[in-house]
């Protein structure tokens, strides 16, 4: 978990230092708090050359304040962290939270998604936060030799293409510690918390894949993107497992709420960007819902509906 993760994937240099932007003019857009434990502050400026750069600063109980600065036309991110963070706990942070919010205001698409490839085609799962995303994504690669993890959390999509592409994220799952057992993931000593204070640990894709050797690397090119399936848990046990596809103006509503880091206000201009790639994606990616009850009794079946939906997709000649 290092910031050669974060810089390839959003095409960033990053520096582990404090910018001389004392000049800029910092205009505030927002302050607001967000999830648990977290306030974040947003300011842009920009500088004497007519750069347009963003300072956002964290405050995270626990950890302290983190600040981030983005030079978005030389594609340049500083960190600083506060001393008593430690590495495990600034590298998570680093290619979660950070890296989402980067992205977003760089001007790509990601959504709040586990996405998983069968060699074809992905299919991003998408929910809010604690849904399961992760344990579905985790139960899928359990049962199917042939899948594979593409993203996991920040889950990038590709819109220069002919049809839409997901980009691959970093090559672990962050699942609950209520997880392993009902997986049967008896390892635990492989796995790092993701943060220190925290009951959700890195399950590495060796653990889950086993029978892949050393010599078969993970997909490090973009995925095409086959569907979308906005996944409906439920506490009611009398729920039924229901997969259903949604209108374009449903699919458009549920993905704008399920962007990654939309709790960070974007500029008007570029609010209408991210609606406008929404809609592209939504006019070139099917999207379904999935009801179901959330329990790992349901697991099985849940697995059995979306693995016939992958097959199903037809996205595969699409280059």
């Amino acid at each position: 978990m290092d910031a050669r993760v974060a810089s390839e994937a959003a095409d960033l240099t990053v520096f582990w230092t404090t910018p001389d932007f004392h000049q800029c003019d910092w205009q505030l857009l927002e302050a607001r708090s967000f999830r648990q434990r977290k306030r974040i502050i947003v300011q842009c400026a920009d500088t004497q050359h007519g750069e347009r750069c963003y300072h956002l600063k964290y405050d995270i109980s626990n950890f302290g304040k983190v600040s981030t600065w983005l030079n978005l036309d030389r594609k340049q991110l500083w960190l600083e962290f506060p001393l008593s963070m430690n590495q495990r706990d600034c590298g998570s942070m680093l290619i979660g939270t950070i890296l989402g919010s980067i992205i977003r205001l760089m001007g790509h698409l990601s959504l709040h998604a586990s996405v998983v490839s069968d060699g074809s085609n992905a299919l991003a799962m998408v929910a809010r936060g604690g849904v399961g995303k992760s344990t579905m994504a985790a139960s899928l690669l359990q049962c199917n030799e042939s899948f594979s993890l593409i993203a996991d959390d920040v889950a990038v999509v590709d819109l220069t293409k002919s049809h839409p592409r997901a980009q691959p994220g970093y090559p672990a799952l962050r699942l609950h510690e209520d997880a392993f057992n009902s997986l049967n993931i008896s390892d635990k000593s492989l796995s790092e918390r993701v943060y220190s204070d925290a009951q959700k640990r890195y399950i590495p894709m060796a653990s889950m894949k086993p029978n892949q050797t050393a010599q078969e690397p993970w997909p490090r090119e973009p995925v095409v993107l086959g569907g979308i399936c906005l996944l409906a848990a439920s506490h009611d046990p009398s729920s039924p497992c229901q997969l259903t596809r949604i209108s374009k103006p449903s699919a458009i509503l549920n993905l704008t709420i399920n962007t990654y880091a939309n709790y960070v206000i974007l500029e008007d201009d570029r609010l209408g960007k991210e609606f406008k790639q929404i809609s592209d994606l939504v006019e070139n990616v099917p999207v379904y819902q999935l009801s179901y009850h959330k329990s790992m009794q349901t697991l099985a079946k849940v697995n059995s509906i979306i693995t016939a939906l992958m097959k199903g997709l037809k996205f595969n000649d699409v280059r």
